[in-house]
């Protein structure tokens, strides 16, 4: 079967996937077709990289064709040395890192002196992330021109993520772009990950969210309509957040496989996964728990539909994170601060509370005697839209809208009957646009807050 076929190792280290390939007259051919996006994102097919989009060798290459033709005489046969003994390396590629090295790193130069080399192959520069030092304390001290002991002391204290890789050939194509490991700004701790999967779709289309959180309490929450975008939420995570050393998850496709293991490695993050069917080992697990809890609680006291549900976990992650809880590994801090070594400032979510009554700047087309405020409901901020003071705000026709001019309702404006005749419109619109409010029934016990008998 192999003789006529694709062969290439599976992605997830399984074994090799072979694809027989069939004939058309002389023309070899495979047959394929096209998968649904479901299929698609849902990782159920083993994948093959055939195009990889840094590649290590160059099309237009002449080296395979010096190869062949330092490999055998004119006859055809195979070149032999003096004393009868073939040694023939078919090709080696060397790459040097950007600094001196005064042992055998460059293993090239040190092969070609030892045996017969039929050709010495150079690839394209890339940059990589690694653990490793490129440029050590003698090249260090050279290049910034500072003694020796201070800069033996300075490559051990500091690390050298983007290092960059110049074969010793020209370079033929530009260096990839590819920065997450420097331009990202890094964790100390380690962080979990895992996928809260909702019973009902938002108002937003999601359907699931994509948590990420650490062992003491610090969580975040991101939206997705379908679990294949949980690399899309890691993306915002390691933007807005920073680069743990190491992420934590469960067994997935979705979060082993595919662009979310690659992302992690391109921004130098170990990833690691927890046993089988063990899933006390993933710290997110209980963070999901206590952010379903809170938000539930939440929505089942303001009256809200329960289609919002993803703008209420995402504001209580928000809440959870500062919040001082009584935990031992935080040592007296929020999470916030312990993750981030500084304050946190909650003045965009302690300023209102969720779902509330408020009133927003509307639009400046109004004219006299109209007001440019109009009735709405407060959903917590938003994420990079405006300035760090905007908001989600409902309006009655089920429409969700950023916002920055946003107040209180005025006592005055509380008890007023017209107003209160607005506020009664409100929720019959929006009954009928989102439906009617939550109730206990809507969610599962394991998400409701326990009730204790004195």
């Amino acid at each position: 079967m192999k003789t006529h076929a694709i062969c290439a190792p599976a992605d997830d280290g399984s074994g090799e996937v072979i694809l027989p390939l069939a004939l058309k007259q002389v023309t070899s051919y495979l047959s394929v077709y096209k998968p649904a996006e479901e299929e698609w994102e849902s990782h159920e097919q083993p994948r093959i990289e055939l195009t990889s989009e840094h590649l290590l060798w160059d099309p237009a290459t002449t080296y395979y064709q010096e190869q062949e033709e330092r490999m055998v005489e004119i006859r055809g046969d195979v070149v032999r040395d003096d004393a009868g003994t073939t040694m023939v390396v078919n090709s080696l590629t060397s790459e040097t890192p950007s600094a001196d090295f005064t042992h055998d790193y460059n293993f090239g130069s040190v092969l070609e002196s030892k045996v017969r080399v039929s050709s010495v192959g150079s690839g394209p520069g890339r940059v990589e992330s690694s653990q490793k030092k490129a440029v050590d304390a003698s090249t260090l001290s050279r290049r910034w021109m500072i003694p020796y002991e201070r800069a033996n002391k300075t490559v051990k204290l500091t690390t050298q993520r983007g290092i960059r890789h110049v074969s010793r050939g020209n370079i033929t194509r530009r260096f990839p772009t590819n920065d997450r490991m420097l331009r990202y700004p890094r964790l100390p701790h380690t962080v979990f990950t895992d996928t809260l999967l909702a019973g009902e779709k938002s108002s937003r289309g999601n359907s699931c969210s994509q948590m990420f959180g650490t062992s003491y309490g610090f969580t975040r929450a991101y939206g997705m309509r379908t679990k294949g975008q949980a690399h899309e939420a890691l993306s915002v995570f390691l933007k807005n957040e920073g680069v743990p050393p190491v992420m934590v998850m469960d067994g997935s496709k979705e979060q082993t496989l595919g662009p979310f293991s690659k992302k992690l490695k391109e921004a130098c993050c170990h990833q690691s996964q927890i046993e089988p069917h063990s899933p006390w080992m993933n710290a997110c697990e209980s963070q999901i728990r206590e952010a379903k809890r809170g938000s539930s609680r939440k929505m089942l006291a303001r009256g809200s539909p329960k289609c919002l549900w993803d703008y209420s976990i995402e504001l209580e992650c928000l809440i959870r994170s500062s919040t001082a809880h009584d935990l031992y590994d935080l040592d007296g801090q929020i999470p916030h601060s312990k993750l981030f070594g500084e304050p946190a400032d909650i003045s965009a979510i302690s300023e209102f509370a969720w779902y509330d009554w408020v009133m927003f700047y509307d639009s400046p087309d109004h004219t006299f005697p109209e007001s440019k405020f109009e009735l709405g409901r407060w959903l917590g901020p938003v994420r990079d839209v405006g300035s760090a003071l905007t908001f989600h705000i409902l309006k009655s026709n089920g429409e969700v809208i950023p916002r920055s001019t946003v107040r209180h309702l005025y006592q005055s404006e509380k008890t007023d009957a017209v107003m209160q005749q607005r506020m009664k419109d409100f929720v019959a619109n929006i009954d009928e646009k989102l439906g009617v409010a939550a109730v206990e029934s809507d969610f599962p016990s394991d998400a409701l807050t326990p009730v204790y008998d004195y």
